[in-house]
């Protein structure tokens, strides 16, 4: 097979439409990116946005979460399917409103000396299973009424606010 100066496929397999969409979606520094971001940044419709951040997730560009939800897989990967930088920014991402409670909290307040490997999140927002593995990382949803949704600060984690349970929520909460 012979290479073909004007192939579309150079540079990793991406075309220059989706070489500027990566780009804009990478440059926004957020654990997840949706098809709105994508018409927000580059004003696409939302047929063309979904088709290529369909094709950008099957060349290895993106790493689909959920239907319509994407992580961008840093350059220096060597993965095109890691797991996810910050676990913590992405379910406060996916499961707004919430925030994280239980062992997860425990864990980063001190309160234990245990590493758990799932991630516990409170939220209002209905899911059909209670444990998900999303990114490579388990999270266990709790459901709870949004008037419950109190008794938490704001932890930052790279450019996202994460919803944390306070020492005194976590240990309810438990």
């Amino acid at each position: 097979m012979q290479y073909k100066e004007n192939d579309e496929d150079r540079a990793g397999g991406l075309g220059d439409e989706e070489r500027k969409v990566l780009s804009a979606l990478a440059a926004l520094e957020r654990p997840t990116v949706s098809a709105d971001d994508a018409i927000e940044q580059l004003g696409l419709g939302r047929q063309a946005a979904n088709l290529v951040l369909s094709r950008l997730a099957r060349k290895g560009w993106l790493r689909r979460l959920r239907r319509g939800v994407y992580a961008v897989v840093p350059l220096g990967s060597s993965s095109a399917r890691p797991v996810v930088d910050s676990p913590l920014a992405v379910a406060a991402e996916l499961f707004r409103p919430c925030y994280i409670s239980g062992w997860t909290a425990a864990e980063y307040w001190g309160l234990t000396e245990q590493i758990h490997n799932v991630v516990a999140v409170y939220s209002s927002k209905p899911q059909r299973q209670s444990h998900l593995k999303i990114g490579g990382v388990n999270y266990l949803v709790r459901r709870v009424p949004q008037d419950a949704i109190f008794g938490t600060t704001k932890v930052w984690f790279g450019r996202v606010a994460v919803p944390m349970a306070t020492v005194h929520r976590t240990v309810i909460d438990m």
